[in-house]
Protein backbone atom coordinates (compact mmCIF):
# COMPACT_ATOMS: atom_id res chain seq x y z
CA UNK A 1 0.00 0.00 0.00
CA UNK A 2 1.17 3.45 -0.81
CA UNK A 3 -0.03 6.98 0.12
CA UNK A 4 1.48 10.46 0.26
CA UNK A 5 0.51 14.29 -0.11
CA UNK A 6 2.81 16.99 -2.06
CA UNK A 7 2.66 20.21 -1.10
CA UNK A 8 4.15 23.44 -2.78
CA UNK A 9 4.79 27.31 -2.99
CA UNK A 10 6.10 29.80 -4.35
CA UNK A 11 7.30 33.26 -2.70
CA UNK A 12 8.70 36.34 -4.23
CA UNK A 13 11.78 37.42 -1.79
CA UNK A 14 12.38 40.50 -3.73
CA UNK A 15 12.10 41.77 -7.40
CA UNK A 16 14.62 39.69 -8.91
CA UNK A 17 14.82 36.95 -6.24
CA UNK A 18 11.71 34.16 -6.21
CA UNK A 19 12.17 31.12 -3.14
CA UNK A 20 9.99 27.88 -4.78
CA UNK A 21 9.37 25.38 -1.77
CA UNK A 22 7.97 22.36 -0.98
CA UNK A 23 7.63 18.99 0.83
CA UNK A 24 6.42 15.58 -0.18
CA UNK A 25 5.37 12.79 2.16
CA UNK A 26 4.95 9.28 1.36
CA UNK A 27 4.12 6.26 3.21
CA UNK A 28 4.68 2.49 2.32
CA UNK A 29 3.60 -0.99 3.78
CA UNK A 30 7.48 -2.06 3.27
CA UNK A 31 9.40 1.24 5.38
CA UNK A 32 6.82 3.32 6.63
CA UNK A 33 7.11 7.33 6.02
CA UNK A 34 9.25 9.49 4.46
CA UNK A 35 9.68 13.37 4.09
CA UNK A 36 11.24 14.53 1.14
CA UNK A 37 11.64 18.69 1.01
CA UNK A 38 13.26 20.14 -1.58
CA UNK A 39 13.59 23.94 -2.23
CA UNK A 40 14.96 26.49 -5.25
CA UNK A 41 16.59 29.81 -5.03
CA UNK A 42 15.82 31.75 -8.87
CA UNK A 43 17.67 34.38 -9.33
CA UNK A 44 17.16 36.39 -13.01
CA UNK A 45 19.35 39.82 -13.05
CA UNK A 46 18.73 40.62 -16.71
CA UNK A 47 16.11 39.74 -19.31
CA UNK A 48 16.66 36.28 -20.29
CA UNK A 49 19.25 35.37 -17.68
CA UNK A 50 18.08 33.21 -14.95
CA UNK A 51 20.29 31.53 -12.50
CA UNK A 52 18.98 28.79 -10.26
CA UNK A 53 20.21 26.47 -6.84
CA UNK A 54 18.02 23.65 -5.89
CA UNK A 55 18.17 21.50 -3.06
CA UNK A 56 15.88 18.38 -2.40
CA UNK A 57 15.88 14.93 -0.10
CA UNK A 58 14.78 11.61 -2.23
CA UNK A 59 14.31 8.38 -1.12
CA UNK A 60 13.33 5.18 -3.31
CA UNK A 61 11.39 2.65 -1.51
CA UNK A 62 12.74 -1.03 -1.89
CA UNK A 63 10.53 -3.58 -4.35
CA UNK A 64 8.61 -5.83 -3.63
CA UNK A 65 11.07 -8.34 -5.46
CA UNK A 66 14.10 -6.44 -3.00
CA UNK A 67 11.54 -6.99 0.11
CA UNK A 68 9.21 -9.91 -0.28
CA UNK A 69 10.34 -12.26 -3.27
CA UNK A 70 11.05 -15.70 -2.90
CA UNK A 71 11.70 -18.31 -5.88
CA UNK A 72 13.43 -21.75 -6.14
CA UNK A 73 15.42 -22.41 -9.31
CA UNK A 74 15.70 -26.51 -8.66
CA UNK A 75 17.39 -28.96 -11.67
CA UNK A 76 15.25 -29.63 -14.87
CA UNK A 77 13.43 -32.52 -15.06
CA UNK A 78 13.68 -35.51 -15.65
CA UNK A 79 16.49 -34.84 -12.90
CA UNK A 80 15.53 -35.08 -9.36
CA UNK A 81 14.21 -31.67 -7.90
CA UNK A 82 17.16 -30.52 -5.88
CA UNK A 83 16.87 -26.88 -5.27
CA UNK A 84 20.08 -25.02 -7.19
CA UNK A 85 19.30 -21.66 -6.02
CA UNK A 86 16.86 -20.02 -4.10
CA UNK A 87 16.47 -15.83 -3.98
CA UNK A 88 15.03 -14.35 -1.35
CA UNK A 89 13.92 -10.86 -0.25
CA UNK A 90 14.90 -8.68 2.73
CA UNK A 91 12.07 -7.23 4.61
CA UNK A 92 14.89 -5.17 7.36
CA UNK A 93 15.88 -3.08 4.11
CA UNK A 94 16.11 0.50 4.44
CA UNK A 95 14.69 2.79 1.38
CA UNK A 96 17.66 4.63 -0.47
CA UNK A 97 18.28 7.91 0.12
CA UNK A 98 19.45 11.27 -2.07
CA UNK A 99 20.52 14.73 -1.47
CA UNK A 100 20.83 16.80 -4.24
CA UNK A 101 22.31 19.56 -5.46
CA UNK A 102 22.52 21.34 -8.43
CA UNK A 103 23.26 24.92 -9.91
CA UNK A 104 21.59 26.17 -13.16
CA UNK A 105 21.55 28.90 -15.59
CA UNK A 106 19.41 29.63 -18.61
CA UNK A 107 19.49 32.16 -21.39
CA UNK A 108 18.14 33.57 -25.04
CA UNK A 109 21.55 34.12 -26.53
CA UNK A 110 21.12 36.71 -28.84
CA UNK A 111 17.64 36.57 -28.12
CA UNK A 112 17.38 33.17 -30.34
CA UNK A 113 19.32 30.56 -29.23
CA UNK A 114 18.07 28.69 -25.78
CA UNK A 115 20.92 27.81 -23.79
CA UNK A 116 21.19 26.33 -20.33
CA UNK A 117 23.91 24.47 -18.16
CA UNK A 118 23.15 22.73 -15.26
CA UNK A 119 25.81 21.47 -12.45
CA UNK A 120 24.70 18.45 -10.04
CA UNK A 121 26.17 16.81 -7.16
CA UNK A 122 24.02 13.41 -5.73
CA UNK A 123 24.84 11.95 -2.28
CA UNK A 124 23.00 8.85 -2.50
CA UNK A 125 23.13 6.66 0.65
CA UNK A 126 21.72 3.01 1.53
CA UNK A 127 21.91 1.74 -2.30
CA UNK A 128 20.45 -1.81 -2.23
CA UNK A 129 22.71 -4.27 -3.81
CA UNK A 130 21.82 -7.92 -4.87
CA UNK A 131 24.76 -10.07 -2.76
CA UNK A 132 25.46 -13.89 -2.41
CA UNK A 133 25.01 -14.48 1.34
CA UNK A 134 25.45 -18.76 0.76
CA UNK A 135 27.85 -19.95 -2.13
CA UNK A 136 27.51 -23.64 -2.15
CA UNK A 137 24.62 -25.65 -3.09
CA UNK A 138 21.92 -24.25 -3.01
CA UNK A 139 22.81 -20.86 -3.88
CA UNK A 140 21.30 -18.16 -1.04
CA UNK A 141 20.61 -14.67 -2.67
CA UNK A 142 19.25 -11.48 -1.62
CA UNK A 143 19.72 -8.25 -0.95
CA UNK A 144 21.20 -5.43 1.44
CA UNK A 145 22.13 -2.28 1.40
CA UNK A 146 25.62 -1.90 0.09
CA UNK A 147 26.92 1.37 -1.06
CA UNK A 148 27.23 5.16 -0.52
CA UNK A 149 27.35 6.99 -3.79
CA UNK A 150 28.26 10.38 -5.30
CA UNK A 151 27.43 11.31 -8.65
CA UNK A 152 28.56 14.88 -10.08
CA UNK A 153 28.92 16.56 -13.37
CA UNK A 154 27.59 18.63 -15.99
CA UNK A 155 25.18 18.86 -18.59
CA UNK A 156 25.35 21.45 -21.54
CA UNK A 157 21.97 22.04 -24.03
CA UNK A 158 21.75 24.30 -26.53
CA UNK A 159 18.52 24.92 -28.89
CA UNK A 160 18.24 26.94 -32.20
CA UNK A 161 15.14 26.98 -33.97
CA UNK A 162 15.99 26.78 -37.99
CA UNK A 163 12.19 27.34 -38.67
CA UNK A 164 8.76 27.14 -37.04
CA UNK A 165 8.50 23.51 -37.20
CA UNK A 166 12.30 22.33 -37.03
CA UNK A 167 14.55 23.28 -34.02
CA UNK A 168 18.60 22.35 -34.10
CA UNK A 169 19.50 20.70 -30.17
CA UNK A 170 22.53 20.07 -29.01
CA UNK A 171 23.37 18.19 -25.76
CA UNK A 172 26.84 17.56 -23.61
CA UNK A 173 27.07 15.11 -20.60
CA UNK A 174 29.58 14.84 -18.42
CA UNK A 175 29.21 12.58 -15.01
CA UNK A 176 31.91 11.38 -12.25
CA UNK A 177 30.27 8.23 -10.50
CA UNK A 178 32.23 6.92 -7.34
CA UNK A 179 31.35 4.51 -4.39
CA UNK A 180 31.93 2.44 -1.52
CA UNK A 181 30.35 -0.19 -0.10
CA UNK A 182 29.31 0.30 3.48
CA UNK A 183 32.03 0.97 5.85
CA UNK A 184 34.70 -0.09 3.28
CA UNK A 185 36.27 1.68 -0.10
CA UNK A 186 35.72 -0.76 -3.07
CA UNK A 187 37.25 -1.07 -6.43
CA UNK A 188 36.28 -3.62 -8.21
CA UNK A 189 33.11 -5.08 -6.30
CA UNK A 190 32.55 -8.99 -6.73
CA UNK A 191 28.77 -8.53 -7.59
CA UNK A 192 26.89 -6.27 -9.68
CA UNK A 193 25.91 -2.55 -9.10
CA UNK A 194 23.20 -0.73 -10.15
CA UNK A 195 26.15 1.97 -10.45
CA UNK A 196 29.01 0.03 -10.88
CA UNK A 197 32.85 1.02 -10.23
CA UNK A 198 34.19 4.01 -10.09
CA UNK A 199 33.18 5.32 -13.55
CA UNK A 200 33.22 8.75 -16.10
CA UNK A 201 30.58 9.14 -18.69
CA UNK A 202 30.79 11.65 -21.52
CA UNK A 203 28.11 12.02 -23.93
CA UNK A 204 27.52 14.26 -26.88
CA UNK A 205 23.98 14.07 -28.41
CA UNK A 206 22.44 15.99 -31.71
CA UNK A 207 19.19 15.94 -32.71
CA UNK A 208 17.66 17.79 -35.86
Amino acid sequence: DLIGFFLQDEIQLFDKLRLIAGIKYEENSFTGGDWSPRGSLLYSPWDNHHFRFSLSKAFRTPSFVEDSFRVVKTLPSPLPPLPLIVVVGNERLDPEDMTAFELGYRSALFNKVGFNVELYYNDIDNVIENVILKKTLPLLISWKNDFHVIAKGIEVSADYPVTPWWILTANYTYQEVEYKRINQDVGHPSTSSTFGHDSVLRAVSLSI
